[in-house]
């Protein structure tokens, strides 16, 4: 048997274990308690179906929170008056977490370092008996890593009701999905962000790194990620940060070196970005936008002939790079070779009529002539 079947089954005895012992937990309950149950979103909309079908003899329901609270009591207490409940499992409460957490791009682990406590944990802690005498139902909380974390650190008098944390490994298929909805969301996706929902995706994605099972080539998508929804929020130092983790785990992430050299760039370091472009270069030489973008950071320190070398071989590769187009008309504007810039700007035009940098770069041309 070969060891990556061999993992497979591992994780799925794994899986069957902590969940019968789950199971078993709420069978035998009677009255109050409280359970935590840490697994990704994506898993525990899995496992909640099927707990509601395994323990039959419990009444069950869930309380999906789709948004920041602050009195959990209340919220339980109006639901047990309308029925007669057993068990309640609760979601999304890390929401409520997440105004009052800081990501620490300097370490692992900061957002739970803060001095402030959520509103929410600081009311559970103060009416744990509360819970305790006047809820009589038991409390399953569904949290991804980092919110078990922040409950072991911030509701330490709450926490200590507990009588179960069960922790579920992630399936390789429920860890793929979940992999595959945030790489496919796009840099577009994340420029549309709250802050508060920004801060939410980077925790998401930090919690699918840290899950077992991740390849390194896995762990380095996701930490482009990261840095591509701090890049969207115009935060390049930090998204930086989260590229150069990428290429730590794997050296050989053209993206990865791409959209360092780019925030690099506009972060006017453009020694460095020319070190990324070429880095990306040499891992996938035909790509268009790295040679694209490294004529522009070399045009930017003077180095046209070089800058020049660099967008035509983009063009050769891709006829139709207005971008390359364009930036070979800026460069060659500026080694005064102004009939070939022309040409070059009306062939950007041409493939791109709405790409206003284009108009503007002939314009500027034609107001230089005019003021000579």
């Amino acid at each position: 048997m070969s060891h990556s079947l061999r993992h497979l089954e591992t994780q799925e005895t794994e899986y069957q274990v902590t969940y019968q012992a789950l199971i078993r937990n709420l069978k035998r309950r009677k009255g109050f308690g409280l359970l935590f149950v840490r697994c990704t979103p994506a898993q525990g909309e899995e496992i909640i179906p099927q707990m509601q079908q395994d323990v039959r003899n419990k009444t069950i329901e869930v309380l999906r929170l789709e948004e920041a609270k602050e009195n959990l009591f209340d919220i339980i207490s109006e639901i047990q008056s309308r029925q007669k409940l057993d068990v309640l499992i609760i979601t999304g409460i890390e929401k409520s977490f997440v105004e009052y957490i800081k990501p620490g791009i300097g370490g692992q682990g900061n957002y739970y370092k803060e001095d402030t406590v959520p509103r929410i944990l600081g009311h559970l802690n103060l009416e744990r008996e509360r819970f305790r005498d006047e809820l009589k139902v038991c409390l399953v909380f569904f949290v991804p890593r980092f919110a078990l974390k922040y409950f072991v650190r911030r509701a330490p008098d709450f926490f200590d009701w507990r009588s179960g944390v069960f922790e579920f490994l992630t399936q390789k298929d429920c860890l793929e999905r979940e992999n595959s909805q945030f790489l496919a969301e796009g840099y577009t996706e994340h420029i549309k962000l709250t802050a508060q929902e920004r801060i939410a995706k980077i925790f998401a994605i930090q919690e699918l790194i840290e899950e077992e099972g991740q390849t390194p080539e896995q762990k380095a998508d996701l930490c482009l990620e990261q840095g591509k929804v701090y890049a969207a929020a115009g935060e390049y130092e930090e998204a930086i940060v989260f590229y150069e983790r990428a290429t730590a785990i794997n050296p050989d992430s053209y993206q990865a070196w791409s959209f360092q050299g780019l925030a690099l760039e506009i972060l006017g370091r453009l020694e460095e970005a020319i070190a990324a472009y070429q880095r990306a270069i040499e891992i996938k030489p035909d790509k268009d936008e790295a040679w694209t973008n490294l004529g522009a950071a070399l045009a930017n320190l003077g180095r046209f002939e070089e800058a020049l070398t660099c967008s035509e071989r983009a063009i050769q590769i891709k006829p139709d790079n207005h971008y390359a187009w364009d930036s070979r008309g800026c460069i060659l504007f500026k080694l005064g070779r102004l009939e070939e810039a022309i040409a070059s700007w009306e062939r950007a035009i041409q493939i791109q009529p709405d790409y206003y940098n284009t108009w503007y770069n002939k314009a500027g041309y034609y107001a230089s002539q005019t003021k000579v």
